[in-house]
């Protein structure tokens, strides 16, 4: 397997940063993995590493597992080196509703957070009783972790204890379709 280090090392050695790296018309196009010299076949050994061990597969770096990839994924689209690389359009703006999963309402009585509104306000209607509660997820990417909040519709946090649940409620299914909305949204 060819560790990160030797992977940038590589990539560095093809193009120094004196030099410009090539859009078109590169002398050798690579368009299957048959085309590409043995050390550039090794490049993807570290992402088929990662993959394996969060698959809880013992990493295999063989001929067969290095063709399947290239082939498979990168260059069965029709994509070679000699594309023009397009660059991303913008990320949509989206709503933080959009992420989160409705669970219940808040109970008559939850003290407003003075923190948010100001002497002699009222609470804000978002956050007066009856109001939609939502289990928002978390990830904690350094972890590798999830913590679920109950929040109102603007993201703001509500505490546990005044949530009325909905009728139905399971932690762990709730849990689940909170995660698969937060993934589909993002």
């Amino acid at each position: 397997m060819m560790s990160s280090r030797a992977t940038r090392d590589r990539l560095q050695a093809l193009f120094p940063e004196s030099t410009n790296v090539p859009t078109q018309s590169i002398s050798n196009v690579w368009r299957s993995y048959d085309d590409m010299d043995e050390e550039a076949r090794l490049i993807a050994d570290d992402l088929l590493g990662t993959l394996a061990a969060f698959n809880d597969q013992q990493p295999v770096f063989n001929e067969t597992v290095r063709r399947n990839f290239w082939n498979r994924w990168v260059f069965a689209s029709g994509w070679d080196t000699d594309c023009t690389v397009q660059e991303p359009g913008k990320i949509r703006g989206r709503a933080i509703a959009e992420s989160l999963l409705e669970v219940g309402t808040i109970i008559p009585g939850m003290h407003r957070s003075n923190k948010r509104v100001k002497k002699n306000q009222n609470t804000p209607a978002h956050r007066l009783a009856g109001q939609p509660v939502f289990l928002r997820p978390l990830p904690n990417w350094g972890h590798y972790g999830v913590a679920f909040k109950y929040s109102d519709i603007r993201g703001g946090a509500i505490p546990f204890q005044w949530v009325q649940h909905s009728p139905g409620y399971s932690p762990m299914r709730w849990r689940a379709e909170a995660m698969v909305r937060w993934d589909v949204a993002e």
